[in-house]
């Protein structure tokens, strides 16, 4: 694990106050250049602000100075209001003990959500299912970008959704092996690696991976992310290595490890080989494109019925050719490979160039490709005849650099007619597909480029030592021009090293295997059932994994796990599982890594989730040198272009953009902007319901013998509006819950927004505002509203806390009932009190959804009029005007129907079918409420005058 020397120094002052016991989380922390004071559980949330001293006279300050000057900075959220008060009892502290010789950073309310909610998930009595979610860990190179924001909110979203009814357990870990730290030592030393020793090099590479994970974890906690981050996991820690070498020597027993001179994908820029997943493709690589001849030397033009040829004055020569864009490997070249599925032509140029030599040229090329060739030489080709692919086999030519030796075409299933000649040259050393050629061949593949990415001595003077990639390809073009029909700039996608941005090349050296050709296909069924995505994605994954290669497990670093094994001098190698697991055993024993899937039966796993890459909102991958970088902390705490959305803000962006699916995430200007608009949208609906509860005192109990004040079921008389919205919650919750557990996060917020929008604002908050204005303050209608609105709140932010956690924890820090109850909120125990509370289930959502219909072909007919100080005549068919009638009788100035159409009187009428029309209400503007319900002969309208009383 990590040693005690590597953490800051760390004082636990939290304390207790007050009749409730309330505790309070004060901690001081002590980094090199920085204080960090943690204070949480005080009413504050998500605050994050720098105190700074002033730097000149900051370490001749005189200790008897009462008070120090110093400004603050906000780094997160607004201005602390009342705790500027408690910043500068802090600062005179602080003072006092000497400490104003860094800067301080205070965070206020920043963690209360996090630790507390992590035991509560590891505490839950047995009777709850265990859940445990899988870390996969970043890696410890650097600070964190939004990579992580998705990855690790995602995760913290499946947290949050099951802590009401799992045990769930969520270490997480830190992936601090690897070559970028390497290249972060060389670069910040300004010197090359191979001047360290390789003990040497693992001890700073420690340090740059411990740096890192603090960095990261004070991100990760930032964004409100809920994991066990007293107990995470490090690849580098013993314990680790120990485990990952006894799982290595289980593969070994079953023979899924080898070593194999073969081609693998090799970095010259770092020197090492790499795996497909550590490949970056740059879509705008410029390679030189090349058609290259080689000449036959046993094709017989009688074979093919063209002997009559023979008797031209010009001799004949007959060339295979190829068209490549790696020039540089024509030199290795090793056959030439054609497809047996395919005719090819022998065809002749027909311009002034042929005219003039002094012979005749014929080539050889796939008859399907003979326009697209002639158009991209820009020269007319002539088909002599067309032949079978048989035709070709057992033929020779002479090689292009090696002219004295002969060099077989040989069949082959990878050549195609998609693109090139339809002939395909091939380097065993430097092609996956070319390398399957030596094994069926049985022929020894020889390579002469080495690990710095140059030809080696065998190449002859003018090659060797030259960089295949950056002067190869000149280099050899110039050597062979005779051969060069035609060479040209060429813009495709081509791997790079994704770590140095640098080309890699196909190199063929001895590496470590792993065969996951079994593997992968007992892989592909366990994922099967268990990969949570859409039915084509899911086939797109499991066909990939079915497909893997062999998997190139050993690097040429100094920094990672070595695989245990013993070589000699002429490289033979000696290994198995008893000494693997020796080299654990000592691992363990020493407490000292410098010492020195397919091991299960069953999948690791119940479910996958698989997420995509950010990109920006113009599906372009970011990049440094494109400008389209965004830092998570430009989201959570803003800068000149773009206002702060908190880290609530960036889970939003998470949880709309990059929790469905294997798409690219998008983030940019517009995407931001939307965010902005979606936060504020669902902060104006939690702050119309917080000042709607103002001054409420709670709930008594539900037998009718309350003696503790507060709201019983008796004090309550529930509307049509209010039985409407409680029951849609419940329905909206209830569904939105179960996306949740099958992890729709997408769906979910989509919908949360679509829910306040209507029936919420539109419908509900619309017209009730009325009776809460309005109404007397004690009056059971009132009472009702006041009850469905905190009903409401409380499932709304119990049903966003996964994803927005510190809104639903800020909602509860400033409701009346549930200030010293907000972490609650993150448990799903907030609502239950209530649900005894709830209206019965009566008949009447029939009569709403009616009126619903009747409300929204009025509204349609009267687009943006106040109805408000008018009356509506409805007439209805007899079957409705008996269900309305029981609802306010023939006419009423104060009842479920005025309410819902918001109007101030409502007549009914039976007819044949229904119809609406706006009339003038019968009664006088009441200045109170500002509807038109008031006797001319009284102060008030009768409503209004009772509040005024009571």
């Amino acid at each position: 694990m990590l040693g005690q020397a590597d953490w800051p120094r760390f004082v636990d002052l939290s304390f207790t106050f007050g009749e409730e016991n309330q505790k309070v989380f004060l901690s001081f922390h002590e980094f090199k250049d920085v204080y960090q004071v943690h204070l949480t559980n005080i009413g504050k949330f998500g605050h994050v602000v720098e105190v700074i001293y002033p730097k000149l006279n900051s370490e001749f300050l005189p200790t008897t100075k009462p008070n120090i000057e110093y400004e603050t900075k906000q780094l997160l959220g607004p201005d602390t209001g009342e705790f500027d008060v408690v910043i500068r009892r802090l600062v005179q502290v602080l003072r006092k003990k000497n400490r104003c010789r860094k800067s301080t950073i205070v965070f206020l309310g920043l963690d209360g959500i996090n630790q507390p909610l992590v035991q509560a998930a590891l505490d839950r009595l047995e009777k709850f299912l265990l859940f445990v979610l899988l870390d996969g860990p970043p890696y410890a190179n650097g600070d964190v970008h939004v990579g992580h924001a998705i990855n690790k909110v995602l995760k913290d979203f499946i947290f949050k959704t099951r802590i009401p009814k799992h045990r769930v357990k969520f270490q997480p870990g830190w992936d601090c092996h690897g070559l970028p730290i390497e290249l972060k030592i060389a670069k910040k030393e300004g010197k090359s690696e191979e001047k360290d020793s390789p003990l040497d090099i693992r001890s700073k590479a420690r340090k740059v991976a411990l740096d890192a994970y603090k960095s990261q974890l004070n991100g990760f906690k930032r964004w409100g992310v809920t994991a066990d981050w007293k107990k995470p996991y490090f690849t580098m820690d013993p314990e680790y290595v120990e485990k990952e070498l006894n799982i290595f020597a289980e593969l070994c027993e079953k023979k899924f490890v080898y070593r194999s001179f073969k081609p693998i994908y090799w970095s010259p820029s770092s020197r090492t080989a790499l795996a497909e997943s550590e490949l970056e493709y740059n879509e705008k690589h410029k390679s030189m494109a090349t058609f290259f001849r080689f000449q036959m030397i046993n094709f017989d033009l009688d074979c093919v019925g063209l002997s009559s040829l023979k008797e031209s004055k010009k001799p004949i020569h007959t060339f295979a050719l190829v068209w490549t864009t790696t020039p540089w490997t024509l030199p290795l070249n090793d056959v030439i490979a054609f497809s047996e599925q395919l005719k090819y032509a022998i065809v002749e140029f027909e311009d002034a160039k042929t005219k003039n030599l002094p012979v005749r040229e014929f080539y050889i090329v796939a008859e399907q490709l003979v326009s697209q060739i002639s158009a991209t030489l820009e020269r007319p080709l002539n088909v002599l005849t067309v032949i079978e692919p048989q035709l070709l086999k057992d033929s020779f030519y002479r090689h292009c650099f090696f002219t004295s030796m002969a060099s077989p075409m040989v069949p082959a299933k990878h050549v195609t007619a998609t693109v090139g000649t339809g002939l395909v040259h091939s380097c065993y050393a430097h092609g996956f597909d070319d390398y399957k050629i030596s094994v069926e061949r049985n022929e020894i593949v020889q390579c002469f480029v080495d690990e710095e990415g140059k030809y080696t001595r065998q190449m002859g003077y003018d090659l060797e030592g030259k960089d295949v990639v950056t002067q190869g390809s000149k280099a050899v073009l110039n050597i062979l021009k005779k051969h060069v029909l035609h060479s040209y700039t060429y813009t495709h996608s081509y791997p790079y090293d994704w770590r140095t941005k640098k080309p890699v090349i196909i190199r063929a050296s001895k590496q470590w295997f792993i065969d996951v050709n079994e593997i992968s296909k007992t892989a592909a069924e366990f994922v099967k059932d268990g990969l949570d995505m859409d039915f084509q994605q899911k086939s797109s994954f499991i066909k990939q994994l079915s497909n893997r290669p062999a998997w190139c497990i050993s690097r040429q670093r100094v920094w990672g796990v070595p695989i245990p094994a013993l070589m000699d001098e002429k490289d033979e190698v000696v290994t198995g599982p008893d000494f693997i697991r020796f080299i654990a055993r000592k691992i363990k024993e020493t407490n000292n890594t410098d010492f020195c899937l397919a091991a299960r039966n069953e999948p690791p796993f119940e479910k996958i989730l698989v997420h995509g890459f950010s990109v920006d909102d113009k599906n372009k991958k970011m990049s440094k040198s494109e400008g389209n970088v965004i830092d998570p902390q430009s989201i959570t705490d803003g800068n000149l272009k773009q206002n702060a959305l908190g880290a609530d803000g960036l889970r939003l962006w998470v949880a709309v953009y990059g929790s469905e699916g294997t798409s690219d995430v998008k983030l940019g200007k517009k995407v931001l902007e939307e965010l902005e608009l979606k936060l504020k949208q669902i902060r104006t609906m939690f702050k119309f319901l917080l000042g709607s509860l103002d001054g409420h005192t709670g709930y008594g109990r539900c037998d009718g013998n309350d003696k503790s004040g507060g709201l019983s079921p008796e004090d309550m008389e529930f509307s049509l509006l209010d039985k409407f919205i409680l029951r849609e919650t419940i329905k909206f919750v209830k569904r939105s819950k179960e996306n949740l557990e099958n992890y729709r996060f997408r769906i979910v917020i989509n919908e949360f927004v679509q829910f306040i929008s209507n029936p919420l604002s539109s419908i509900f908050i619309n017209s009730v505002r009325d009776r809460l204005y309005c109404d007397p303050l004690e009056s059971k209608s009132r009472n009702a509203a006041i009850f469905t609105i905190d009903f409401v709140g409380r499932q709304m932010a119990n049903l966003i806390a996964p994803i927005l956690p510190h809104l639903a924890t800020e909602y509860c820090l400033h409701h009346p009932l549930l200030k010293n109850r907000a972490d609650e909120v993150h448990k799903g125990k907030i609502c239950e009190e209530l649900e005894t509370y709830l209206p019965k289930n009566e008949n009447d959502e029939s009569v709403f959804e009616f009126l619903l219909k009747v409300r929204k072909q009025l509204l349609e007919r009267i687009k943006s009029m106040d109805l408000s100080k008018k009356g509506l005549l409805v007439i209805l068919d007899e079957e409705n005007y008996e269900e309305l009638f029981k609802l306010q009788g023939e006419e009423s100035f104060d009842s479920d129907l005025t309410e819902i159409f918001g109007v101030s009187y409502v007549k009914i009428q039976k007819g044949d079918e229904t119809k609406v029309e706006v009339i003038e209400s019968p009664l006088k503007f009441c200045i109170r409420c500002r509807r038109h319900s008031r006797k001319e002969s009284e102060r008030l309208c009768p409503r209004c005058e009772s509040a005024v009383k009571n």
